[in-house]
């Protein structure tokens, strides 16, 4: 019996074509549902960060896509509404093993975890920095993929976010905001009254790149304050995101609850 593990390759998706060698296996529902953002404002625009976050990523698909995952990854672009594609695309069935000896899968997440890195690769170096930073913005398309067909049945997924967290539009200018705990829940109230607080029940979020780039600028208090935003946001948004996951680089990520 021969599996395919991947959906047809398109544009930007990566197949697993040596998965097709499998036989005597049995495929069930992928583990985990994974979508990344990556930052490429301005305010990050640095090559230390920008390695720091593709190597973030490709061990997050060498832990995960052993155990079936779906993956998705883009840029948080200019405007992530209506721009947002997902070219990093990993499609890898849960699979439960009877003849190890005509397994290749080992074979085969390598050449999957070296596909990502030149997709991550392009993607770094090809999108046009952006002068703002839509990050809620696009963290809303994120909340139509967790939703859609693609993960809504997935036990574990899980939104990983590259970034300083350094919200900058017409919405809010993170960089002169205020973060009292009054003026955090207002900007929470006005999100939920004009319906931009995505449903993101059950996701758990990470964090990775909090205070770099643009946040170097901005005193401990704003950025206590940045974080509190975001612990508060996600809250209301039904994710999971604790302190112990957020940080200026991956904290605490394991295949593990």
């Amino acid at each position: 019996m021969k599996l395919k593990s991947f959906i047809p390759t398109v544009a930007g998706v990566l197949a697993l074509t040596g998965c097709q060698l499998v036989k005597h296996a049995v495929s069930t529902t992928p583990q985990f549902g994974v979508v990344a953002l990556l930052d490429i404002s301005a305010s990050t625009d640095q090559d230390v960060l920008k390695q720091r976050y593709q190597k973030e990523l490709l061990d997050v698909i060498d832990q995960l896509v052993p155990h079936g995952a779906v993956i998705r990854a883009d840029a948080i672009r200019a405007t992530p509404l209506a721009d947002t594609v997902f070219p990093v695309r990993i499609d890898v069935a849960k699979m439960s093993v009877i003849d190890k000896n005509e397994f290749t899968m080992e074979e085969s997440l390598k050449k999957a975890k070296d596909s990502a890195g030149q997709e991550l690769s392009r993607l770094l170096s090809d999108t046009p920095t952006t002068p703002m930073t839509r990050i809620l913005d696009a963290i809303e398309v994120t909340s139509r993929i967790f939703n859609g067909e693609e993960m809504r049945d997935i036990p574990d997924r899980r939104l990983l976010i590259f970034s300083d967290m350094i919200e900058s539009s017409e919405r809010y200018e993170f960089t002169r905001a205020a973060f009292s705990q009054r003026a955090i829940s207002a900007m929470i109230q006005k999100d939920r009254r004009t319906g931009r607080i995505p449903k993101l029940n059950g996701v758990r979020v990470w964090i990775a790149g909090a205070g770099a780039g643009g946040g170097s600028r901005l005193s401990s208090d704003q950025l206590r304050g940045i974080e509190q935003f975001w612990l508060e946001y996600f809250r209301a948004a039904g994710a999971e995101l604790v302190p112990t996951r957020y940080g200026s680089t991956l904290l605490n990520f394991s295949v593990g609850p």
